[in-house]
């Protein structure tokens, strides 16, 4: 009389559901080029966000940013919001530009949106400002 033991047979099976949610994982991970798009797009409006909050590129090259991006629809719902707040707010420097900032999008009715990355990340060069650009498209 050979008797199964209750958790041998439930050890076999998890090990078999680990097995096939291997592949499935991995299938999750890898991008469609649409993604890869999308998160070049949203990677690019940050990156010319953060040049306007900190005021790091000469007056024409700004002006060039906030044409291209006032007439976008912008990949990232916050970048919108981020950007409208920007264009309400008279030339600062970044350290006024912060605390208007947060009470900008305070009375947009987003008070809960971050914009330390804006205000701290290194700004794209000069030099990057039509590659990025070009992302847009």
């Amino acid at each position: 009389m050979s008797a199964k033991k209750p958790g041998a047979s439930t050890r076999k099976r998890s090990s078999t559901r680990s097995k096939s949610a291997v592949p499935q994982k991995a299938k999750q991970n890898q991008q469609t080029p649409e993604a890869h798009a999308a998160e070049a797009t949203i990677e690019a409006e940050r990156r010319l966000l953060t040049a306007l909050c900190q005021r790091s590129l000469p007056l024409s090259t700004l002006e060039q940013v906030c044409v291209r991006l006032g007439t976008r629809k912008f990949a990232h719902f916050e970048h919108l919001l981020i950007f409208s707040a920007l264009s309400r707010i008279p030339a600062r420097t970044p350290l006024q530009l912060r605390e208007l900032l947060a009470s900008r999008l305070t009375l947009l009715g987003f008070p809960d949106i971050d914009v330390t990355c804006f205000l701290e990340d290194r700004p794209p060069a000069e030099s990057e400002i039509p590659a990025l650009l070009a992302r847009l498209s």
